[in-house]
């Protein structure tokens, strides 16, 4: 899982072997993620984007929150193809937390997650 700089701001990456899939992996670290590191750049939105045949990936971000800006031709990883752009905004998190929506994290609970070490977050 990684942050990455883009031309236009920050994007999400992120990869899971095949024979993890369909576990909720990616959905979970997704979503364990994000709050810490737009926290740790100062940002309230990120990017996603996925190879328009790539559908769990699409729907990773779907549950996370992500928004579909785009779906057509675009560039993927320096060839031409089919994609889905997605955009995920902390502000729009924020209030869908309060309405009972989404789940969130105080600034002390992210703090945690950030200083706990590598056997507490496998606990």
């Amino acid at each position: 899982m990684q942050a990455i700089p883009v031309e236009n701001g920050w994007e999400i990456g992120y990869h899971i072997a095949k024979k993890y899939t369909g576990n909720g992996y990616a959905t979970e670290a997704v979503e364990s993620f994000l709050p810490i590191i737009m926290k740790r750049l100062n940002i309230n939105k990120i990017s996603g984007l996925s190879a328009l045949e790539n559908i769990a990936s699409c729907r990773v971000m779907e549950k996370c929150g992500f928004v579909l800006e785009y779906r057509g031709i675009g560039d993927y990883k320096g060839n031409t193809r089919k994609i889905c752009r997605y955009s995920y905004s902390y502000e729009k998190s924020v209030q869908e937390a309060a309405e009972g929506k989404i789940i969130s994290f105080t600034m002390d609970e992210l703090e945690a997650m950030e200083n706990m070490s590598a056997e507490e977050a496998q606990s």
